[in-house]
């Protein structure tokens, strides 16, 4: 159901998201939903998100973290 879910939204939605919006636009609007995220509902998502990545990505994500957060 997920990858019928993603290939719908970017073959139909986000074109439409794209030809609607600029890229300051959609970094304001991602700032925004993000700031609504809890730390708890942030920590959640990621753990699950880390789940799906091999261990070479796993690496690359920790390795740029420190990085992000400065």
């Amino acid at each position: 159901m997920c990858l019928l879910h993603f290939d719908d939204e970017e073959r139909h939605f986000m074109p439409r998201v794209w030809a609607l919006y600029d890229d300051p636009e959609l970094v304001v609007t991602f700032e925004r939903v993000m700031a609504t995220i809890t730390p708890e509902e942030r920590e959640y998502g990621f753990a699950h998100m880390t789940e799906a990545l091999d261990p070479i990505e796993l690496e690359e994500l920790r390795i740029r973290m420190p990085a992000a957060a400065s």
